[in-house]
């Protein structure tokens, strides 16, 4: 990222997978099986093992075929706002062993944190049941977690979303929220500023 230059993350924000699952976030089905209920013990020690227990705005992202990664938002402190990224450095499934992590922080404005937290909320609070329909074998999964004074800690998630679908837009922006802290100092504000722009379209389209 820091020697490819901005153009190279906007390729990559729009080639977000184009799948027919994954149209609306849903709320999390839960684990069903021994082997589903140990990967999510281990990708919490992985990715979650420094992370505050209440998370301001988070997504967590599960590649079938790659580390798993999650990038975690804090409430802004003292005019600042964290945002951290926590990468696997080998993929957790299938042997759900612990892995070791790469993680790398930037700072964002806290205005941009709030807007991503309002959408993060907004979002996150609209998810719908589960269905079989939401689910496939291959693709990323997309896990979204955000807490607010009113409501407590909220979580959705969705599998290989539409490109152009609000779930799809709301991945794209985690994805521009790691290429944020990816990019050199010189970046972060066009990132930043399409971040702003991103978000505050989908905050306006997304229904009351």
């Amino acid at each position: 990222m820091r020697s490819a230059g901005v153009a190279a993350w906007v390729v990559g924000v729009l080639s977000i997978r184009t799948l027919s699952a994954g149209e609306h976030l849903i709320t999390p089905a839960g684990e069903n099986t021994e082997g589903q209920t140990r990967y999510e013990l281990v990708l919490r020690q992985t990715l979650l093992r420094y992370a505050p227990d209440v998370p301001y705005a988070r997504m967590m992202v599960l590649p079938s075929f790659s580390p798993e990664w999650m990038i975690d938002l804090h409430e802004p402190v003292g005019g600042k706002s964290a945002v951290r990224l926590v990468m696997a450095d080998s993929e957790v499934w299938p042997l759900c062993r612990p892995r070791s992590v790469t993680t790398q922080t930037a700072q964002l404005k806290p205005r941009t944190a709030a807007l991503v937290h309002s959408l993060w909320n907004s979002m996150v609070s609209a998810a719908r049941p589960p269905s079989i329909d939401d689910y496939g074998l291959d693709g990323t999964s997309y896990r979204f977690f955000v807490s607010t004074p009113m409501t407590g800690s909220l979580a959705a998630e969705v599998w290989s979303p539409p490109g152009l679908s609000n779930a799809g837009r709301l991945a794209a922006l985690g994805e521009s929220l790691r290429l944020f802290v990816l990019a050199s100092d010189a970046e972060r504000p066009a990132i930043e500023e399409y971040i702003v722009q991103r978000a505050s379209e989908l905050q306006h389209e997304i229904p009351p």
